[in-house]
This record gives C-alpha cells, sequence and structure tokens, in this order.
C-alpha cells in the first residue's frame, strides 16, 4: 500500500511546510507510479518512494514540533503566566517597557525570542535542501564545494538548481526551470554530444518508447540557447563546461557527469536501468 500527504505524516503548522510536503510526496510517487503501470520501470523503482519521502517527513515533523517549543520564549518574555488575569498582564507589559536593568533585561530576552522565530519562517533547506538516498539516484562526486547548502543544495540527489538564463533572440532574462514534466538533460555550453543522447531506445522486446532524457537547451556562452547571464551555472551545478544533469521529472538531480567524455549511449543507458529498476539487455 502506498500512502501520501496527511495520511503519512501529522504534525503541527508551525513552519506551514505541510501543504509543501504533502504536494512534494504526490510529486515524488506520481511519476514513479505511471512508469510502472506503463511498464516502463520495475517495481522496485516504487520502494524508493519510503526510501526518499520518510526521511523528509520526518525532518519536517521534527522541525515543526521544535519550532512550537521556540515560540515559548516569547510568551516568557512577555511575562504571560497560565491563569494570569488581565490586570497583571498589563502589568508585565508595563514592566517591559521600563528604564530598568530589569525591563532591559526583558526586551533583550524578547529580541532574543523574536530572532528565533527566524528558523520558523524562513526554513528554505528544510522546504528546498531536501537530500534523496535510494537506488534511483547515482550518488556521484560533486566538483567544489556545497555552498548554500540550506538554500541552494546542488548536489545529486537535491533538486536541480534554477538558473537564470537569457533565450537566444530574447532581451529578457529568466528563470529557464525545465518546462518538461518528464525527463530531461541539463548540459553547459552548446555540446552536441549530449543532445545526440535525446531518445535512446529500450533494447527490451516490448517497442514501447521510454520515458527518457529530452535534452534542455545547452546553457552556457553566447553561442547557446539559453545563455547563461551570470556566468554561474556550471558552478551552480557542480559540472564542468561541457558536463550534464540527469535531472529526473520531480526535479531532482538523478545522475551528474562532469564532463562530455561520459556522454555515451552506454552509459546514459546504464543510468536509466539502474534508476527505473530495469534489467540491462546486451
Amino acid at each position: 500500500m502506498l500512502i501520501a500527504g496527511n495520511a503519512a505524516h501529522r504534525h503541527p503548522p508551525a513552519n506551514g511546510l505541510g501543504t509543501n510536503t504533502c504536494i512534494q510526496d504526490g510529486l515524488n510517487l506520481a511519476w514513479k507510479l505511471a512508469l510502472v503501470l506503463k511498464g516502463q520501470a520495475g517495481v522496485g523503482l516504487l520502494d524508493t518512494y519510503t526510501q526518499e519521502r520518510q526521511p523528509v517527513a520526518q525532518q519536517v515533523v521534527d522541525r515543526a514540533m521544535k519550532s512550537v517549543g521556540d515560540m515559548l520564549p516569547i510568551s516568557k518574555a512577555l511575562g504571560f503566566e497560565p491563569g494570569q488575569d488581565e490586570a497583571a498582564g498589563w502589568a508585565n507589559v508595563d514592566n517591559l517597557f521600563e528604564d530598568t536593568a530589569h525591563g532591559r533585561a526583558r526586551r533583550q530576552a524578547l529580541r532574543d525570542a523574536v530572532d528565533l522565530q527566524n528558523y520558523q519562517f524562513n526554513c528554505h533547506g528544510v522546504e528546498m535542501g531536501q537530500i534523496y538516498t535510494s537506488s534511483a539516484v547515482v550518488p556521484t562526486a560533486r566538483r567544489g564545494r556545497l555552498r548554500r547548502a540550506t538554500l541552494s543544495c546542488t548536489t545529486t540527489r537535491a533538486r536541480s538548481p534554477a538558473r537564470i538564463c537569457r533565450m537566444r533572440g530574447s532581451s529578457a532574462a529568466t528563470n529557464a526551470c525545465r518546462r518538461s514534466t518528464w525527463w530531461a538533460m541539463d548540459a553547459s555550453r552548446c555540446s552536441p554530444a549530449w543532445a545526440a543522447r535525446r531518445g535512446v531506445r529500450s533494447r527490451h522486446r516490448s517497442p514501447r518508447r521510454w520515458a527518457l532524457p529530452s535534452t534542455s537547451p545547452p546553457i552556457g556562452g553566447p553561442k547557446c540557447d539559453a545563455q547563461d547571464v551570470h556566468g554561474r551555472w556550471a558552478d551552480l551545478a557542480g559540472i564542468s563546461e561541457s558536463g550534464c544533469l540527469l535531472v529526473r521529472p520531480d526535479r531532482h538531480i538523478a545522475w551528474r557527469q562532469q564532463d562530455s567524455a561520459g556522454a555515451s549511449q552506454e552509459a546514459l543507458e546504464k543510468v536509466m536501468c539502474g534508476v527505473l529498476d530495469r534489467p540491462r539487455v546486451s
């Protein structure tokens, strides 16, 4: 049985990640279930749903529960107590603003308590920095060190980074996120080696075409369809100028290849067979 959303995880509304987590569950499961039902992936792919999403849901629940506890310092700094009447409450507020050592200490405690809420209302790492560990991703080394991991996690197993590009013939720079809802290969520069890998056909008896990568416009210099206006794409992606990312339908990176030396049909087929739990046929 496969469950998702609130049926799989219940927690208080702190951090506001309940709906996000439910939607992410559905996005993670939908493409996997679709491929298995269509015979394009083995049933083992469905095992990766729990392997990937359960740790994420646990992280969200833990963060939400901690945020509930982090609200208590505000009440304490304001001097609110259970059973307190209105007069006592206002007296505590008045004391808070007194120009005394006690008043100054309370105001500092209140500032510290409010600052603590930054972890509740700006939880990008919990929301977007999710890293999956399963057979549906291929762990690979990342070029350089991972920066701003809580805000923009670009290691394999994480989400593909957003990129600001200017499409050839356009004067506007836009967030060139993948338009496709299926697999995509995000390549640096104008590498014909990666463009040639699109449309890999399964060598199984089934005549069905795999749901395999479509090649996004290569990202790079002025001669590329998608121009890297900030010159940061290769660094964010953790690949060289001729490298490539294989991006799953849920926008998580399934495979990273540092350069075009690995741009072979055999390499891509091996990766796809592993990710989709399909046996290779020689």
